[in-house]
């Protein structure tokens, strides 16, 4: 019965319908009293940068308090973190503030946390982008500010123009000549103040780019550009922390710090549980996930065993590893942000072909109009099509407006950045449909289809005004996937395709691997935008059967009996059978660390990550290594320099001290292609002598 009704309050939480549960045996920490609170809001500035500063009228005075908490312990910590900078304060019993008690606070989404790793680059007569930002009910446009950081093409003429357009409503038109002169634009939002946003905040940016009186030569002219700067940011302005488990993960800009779990399973098994739920609510596989002493800015995170499985206090939530587990159900995420889609089918092999369409993984009808290049994104993964596909083919459906005699139109796909197929447009505005096989040579665990529909005007009719393309990709277009691969390639891109099922995670005997195992689970809830379902568990259960997958953080020495592609614990040249080329030598005593996929002699599918004389783990590097798609099995991190390998197909790897017999082959084997070929020239030589002999 007690699960139950955590069951059913976990989803009300999840979906906002419950709150903060008001209670008398609530803590927080006061930092100020003040006479009135006039005089209260003037000092709140000088107390940044807190996530939770409230205020409450208490005895003709006015109060200035920061978090609130379950138990004095906790409030101690965050009064501990508070005594380091040197600023004063005292514990108080307290009571769950009111919405108009939460003193506003001012925080950044930048483009960087939407998943735009570098500056953004359109080109065209008619640049164009859209961004989205979360958006929160407890947002406010009031005192929001759009922050732009644009840069543009030096060749432009005056008359060209950039546009910046929220939630449909033109804010403000730009010259080329302002462009120049000042970069960064601030958009108040003030005036969509009595304006209803939904789950997002819509901002586009349209340019009309002119460099001559030939539009023709214009739209062939890549020297219209515009920049626009992934530290662009909007600056939101939040009314009150967190209201529920919702809006406590949706958060992309938020970084989440929990405590140690210790060496207690339950506990790191519900922060690996968390992590992957982080990751695959992620925009940006940037780490968002640490571990340490309370935060006074971002979301803190308490595991242990409360009378609630989750409870959000402020920017704080204490769980439970039941309430872990619940959290990081397969369902409860899809009630929780409708971001994440695409659940695995798992009878897909035992079926002839399974068809996913556009509208099931979150792409329903668009529409776009202009003229040169337009074009649609389709992110999906291997998950979503339910596993490795040997085939896949996909069918596009869409409808356009006609196109003029002799203009040039044409539709270009491309995956991953390579372009795959290419047709051309021509006669009136029609629903058609397009389909062409996705070559499986270029999957990755995580995939990108662009389809740019590209619109030219004939010579002579690129004068004055000119019409528009307007293309609308349907929602009913699908891929196919005929069969899929029961043993797919084991790489460091495509592991998070294979892992799929009940996984196992398995920590070192050291406390130093607790956070490279967390890290890599939130990788893969990112990889795979679903959450890892995961058990902790040690290396001798691996053998049976109850497991599809497993990842391991340990010492090089424990990783051993598993026979990895690269053994840690010797010294080790890597070279190339065929050249005796040498790329890698390692010493013992040499910092290293190494990522790496294989299959353990069952055919379980493992993902090892092993280190030797690493003091801090080189996360940043490892999230390098792996959102560059390496092809190789196993990644190795030397001196901050990372390196993609393919052991056993293509290159050997020779432990001298070992002696084994690949350090002989390796050392020896021109010498015995030549004792070979002495021994087939004597007998060659033996024969010719023999048959001469009998004539």
């Amino acid at each position: 019965m007690r699960i139950a009704l955590h069951f059913f309050t976990l989803i009300a939480m999840s979906l906002g319908l419950v709150g903060q549960a008001a209670t008398a045996e609530l803590h927080a920490v006061r930092l100020a009293q003040y006479a009135s609170q006039e005089k209260l809001l003037e000092a709140v500035p000088g107390h940044g940068p807190l996530s939770d500063l409230w205020f409450r009228e208490k005895s003709g005075k006015y109060e200035l308090l920061t978090g609130i908490f379950p138990e004095a312990h906790y409030a101690e910590q965050l009064l501990a973190r508070l005594r380091q900078d040197g600023r004063p304060g005292e514990i108080v019993p307290a009571t769950a503030p009111e919405a108009r008690q939460w003193l506003p606070r001012t925080h950044n989404i930048s483009l960087g946390d939407l998943g735009y790793d570098r500056p953004v680059l359109l080109q065209g007569v008619q640049p164009y982008l859209a961004l989205h930002f979360p958006w929160q009910d407890t947002s406010a446009a009031k005192g929001t500010v759009l922050r732009l950081d644009l840069r543009a093409s030096q060749v432009l003429r005056k008359e060209s123009t950039v546009t910046i357009t929220v939630e449909g409503v033109p804010q403000l038109t730009l010259s080329a000549q302002e462009l120049g002169q000042k970069p960064t634009v601030s958009v108040r939002l003030d005036a969509l103040a009595a304006q209803t946003i939904g789950a997002t905040l819509d901002v586009e940016i349209s340019g009309s780019l002119v460099a001559s009186d030939d539009r023709c030569l214009d739209m062939r002219n890549k020297g219209l550009w515009l920049e626009v700067d992934h530290g662009s940011a909007l600056q939101v302005r939040q009314l009150e922390p967190p209201q529920s488990v919702r809006q406590f993960f949706t958060d992309p800009a938020a970084r989440f710090t929990l405590e140690t779990p210790g060496g207690e399973s339950a506990r790191l098994e519900a922060a690996c549980r968390l992590a992957g739920l982080i990751g695959s609510l992620a925009h940006s596989d940037r780490s968002r996930v640490r571990f340490g002493d309370y935060a006074l800015s971002g979301h803190n995170i308490f595991l242990g065993a409360f009378a609630d499985d989750a409870r959000v206090l402020g920017s704080n939530l204490y769980v439970s590893p039941a309430g872990a587990a619940l959290l990081a159900s397969r369902w409860l995420p899809a009630l929780i942000v409708p971001r994440l889609r695409g659940e695995a089918r798992q009878d897909l092999a035992a079926t002839d072909s399974m068809g996913v369409n556009f509208e099931e993984m979150g792409y329903p009808t668009r529409t776009t109009r202009g003229t040169g290049d337009l074009t649609f994104s389709i992110d999906f993964t291997t998950i979503q099509l339910g596993g490795w596909p040997e085939k896949l083919l996909c069918t596009l459906y869409y409808s356009h407006t006609p196109v003029m005699e002799h203009n040039q139109t044409f539709v270009r796909i491309r995956m991953n950045g390579v372009l795959i197929e290419s047709q051309e447009i021509f006669g009136p505005g029609a629903r058609r449909s397009l389909s062409f096989a996705l070559p499986t040579q270029y999957f990755q665990a995580k995939n990108n289809l662009e389809l740019i529909f590209s619109s030219y005007h004939k010579t002579g009719d690129c004068m004055g005004s000119y019409p528009e393309l307007e293309v609308s990709l349907l929602q009913d277009s699908l891929f196919t996937v005929t069969s899929t691969n029961p043993t797919p390639p084991l790489t460091l891109t495509s592991f998070p395709a294979v892992f799929t099922g009940k996984g196992a995670a398995v920590p070192g005997k050291s406390a130093e691997y607790v956070l490279p195992l967390v890290r890599l689970l939130e990788l893969q809830g990112f990889y795979q935008q679903r959450v890892p379902d995961i058990t902790i568990t040690e290396l001798a259960n691996l053998t049976g059967g109850q497991f599809n997958y497993a990842v391991l953080a340990m010492d090089a020495q424990e990783a051993e009996s598993l026979a990895p592609p690269l053994d840690l614990t010797h010294k080790l040249i890597v070279k190339n059978p065929l050249s005796d080329i040498k790329l890698l030598q390692l010493d013992t005593d040499e910092s290293v660390t190494a990522t790496q996929t294989f299959y353990t002699a069952g055919q379980l599918p493992v993902l090892l990550y092993a280190q030797r004389h690493t003091q801090h783990s080189p996360f940043d590097t490892l999230t390098e290594l792996l959102s560059s798609h390496p092809q190789g099995n196993v990644g190795i991190i030397h001196e901050q320099q990372w390196y993609s390998l393919e052991i056993g197909k293509k290159l050997r790897v020779i432990y001298p001290e070992k002696h084994d017999f690949a350090f002989y082959w390796l050392q020896y084997r021109l010498l015995f292609f030549a004792i070979i070929g002495a021994l087939v020239l004597f007998g060659l030589l033996y024969l010719y002598h023999r048959l001469a002999k009998e004539r």
